[in-house]
């Protein structure tokens, strides 16, 4: 599950691991905007150079590090609600 069924806190997924984001490793495809640890991202980048949702080409000088993801978080939460009341 995505979020808490108490909370209602969102908790996104890495697109290039499948695994729980990090709020110390974050980051997201410039395309697509789909969130991803900086580091799997950035060795993913040596492997193929390019994203692994949208396969759009994306170069490791390219790729955001976001510091603090709150922002992102809140805009993903306030998505999954709207998207609940449907």
């Amino acid at each position: 599950e995505l979020d808490c069924s108490n909370c209602k806190n969102i908790s996104p997924f890495c697109i290039v691991t499948g695994m729980r984001m990090q709020r110390e490793d974050w980051s997201y495809c410039p395309h697509c905007n789909f969130p991803a640890k900086h580091s799997a991202f950035t060795g993913a980048l040596q492997i193929s150079e390019q994203c692994p949702m949208c396969e759009e080409p994306v170069k490791v000088s390219d790729l955001p590090v976001v510091h603090d993801p709150s922002p992102m978080i809140a805009a993903c939460k306030s998505l999954f609600q709207s998207i609940e009341y449907l």
